[in-house]
């Protein structure tokens, strides 16, 4: 039986709201990087990730950080994800090209390069 003092309560669902907060937080993330603060970056752009695993910019950043530490595997991983995500995100295929440049995979590096040409 319900209580009989409950009143209705009246939720308001705000569109786009937790979007914008992940989109500040990633941008948070990408200054910290700039900063060369890469441990503060990587906390920022996890907990993007754990917040929603389908917000792709977040790994591309956190993929540029990646590459920043010499870690071009995770860079990859991360570009990776970013395209299985949005397959036209130009930015990313060219970051994974890098990273493969790097792994001196330069048949893949440059078939992505030509894939995004």
């Amino acid at each position: 039986m319900p209580d009989s003092g409950a009143r209705e309560r009246t939720i308001t669902v705000i569109y786009g709201r937790g979007r914008e907060s992940l989109t500040n937080l990633t941008m948070n993330g990408q200054s910290q990087l700039e900063k060369g603060d890469f441990a503060a970056a990587q906390r920022s752009l996890d907990a993007v990730i754990r917040a929603d695993p389908t917000f792709y910019p977040a790994y591309y950043i956190r993929a540029e950080l990646f590459l920043d530490q010499r870690k071009y595997q995770e860079a990859i991983q991360d570009c990776n994800e970013a395209l299985r995500k949005d397959s036209t995100f130009a930015e990313a295929a060219l970051l994974r090209a890098r990273a493969n440049y790097y792994l001196s995979r330069y048949r893949e590096s440059l078939k992505e390069i030509d894939h995004v040409i």
